[in-house]
């Protein structure tokens, strides 16, 4: 089938091959760097995650604090001031839970929301727990402790026992709140394993791709190298056997690239020789000198 083709065409199956070969090459790395970018991407997403858990749990240690701010109080002042603050540790605590399971622009910039299945349940557990369990305690804390400073009569025991129970609370929050910090570790650790592993998968692919590549250019060239530097010789050695006045060979070359059209030209080039030279010795074809015919014609 090469035989028959153009050398132009021959010419660009060659560029064609090396290009298929470039393409192959370039899909394999643009693959291998989606993939890279995909994990990239995935630990750029999970990373503002660890920040708003690890301000979740300041928010509650600290209002863990305010319980301690609010008992030792001895002015309405201090009350109302623990009170306040503890107010805003409530807000913050919900802006980064909500941050976790729908993504915002947070103070610590943005944090989108989580995928994580498993890290969803820790945040809403941990939010339910803060808004029916810790709040309404501290909130029973400071109703109390307002009765104090009011000078009405209040039972210290129960008090301290609604203390404990916010120490309490608050520490089973802690504890699950460091789930999530495990979780987005464990997140984090997986993508970035998924990066190195489609790095090293594209590395290996991109090499395979190009020594294959390099091996089926050569097995290409060679065939088309030879099918074309291996009819030339034939037909220069034809040639030379026409110079030395043997007209009786042909070329036998069957093929209709340009190749085969010289042989063709050649062929019968030799054909009409052979005929000529034929007459010429049969005395069909009078044998008459150019340099003679002038010379005669001078010396008359």
């Amino acid at each position: 089938m090469l035989n028959n083709l153009r050398f132009v065409y021959k010419l660009l199956a060659s560029f064609s091959v090396v290009i298929l070969i470039l393409i192959g090459v370039g899909f394999i790395g643009h693959n291998g760097i989606g993939k890279i970018s995909a994990s990239i991407g995935e630990i750029n997403r999970t990373t503002p995650l660890m920040t708003a858990a690890t301000e979740m749990q300041l928010s509650v240690s600290q209002d863990m604090t305010m319980i301690m701010e609010m008992l030792a109080a001895e002015r309405p002042e201090q009350l109302q001031k623990a009170w306040q603050q503890h107010q805003e540790l409530v807000s913050r605590f919900d802006t980064f839970a909500r941050a976790i399971l729908n993504g915002a622009q947070t103070p610590e910039g943005i944090i989108y929301p989580t995928r994580d299945k498993e890290l969803q349940t820790i945040v809403r557990q941990a939010q339910e727990m803060h808004d029916t369990a810790f709040q309404p305690l501290i909130d029973q804390i400071h109703q109390m402790v307002t009765m104090r400073l009011s000078g009405r009569e209040m039972d210290n025991a129960k008090l301290s026992r609604i203390d404990d129970r916010a120490d309490g609370v608050g520490t089973r929050m802690l504890e699950l709140l460091g789930g999530i910090e495990e979780k987005v570790h464990e997140n984090i650790n997986r993508a970035q394993a998924s990066a190195l592993k489609a790095a090293s998968v594209s590395d290996r692919l991109i090499l395979i791709a190009i020594l294959l590549g390099v091996a089926v250019a050569f097995v290409f060239s060679l065939i088309m190298a030879r099918s074309i530097t291996g009819m030339v010789l034939k037909t220069v050695d034809f040639a030379k056997t026409l110079a030395s006045g043997d007209f009786s060979g042909r070329l036998d070359i069957d093929q209709k690239d340009e190749i085969g059209q010289l042989a063709m030209a050649l062929n019968e080039m030799a054909s009409q020789l052979q005929k000529m030279f034929a007459d010429i010795q049969r005395g069909q074809i009078p044998c008459s000198s150019p340099r003679r015919s002038s010379t005669g014609s001078r010396s008359r």
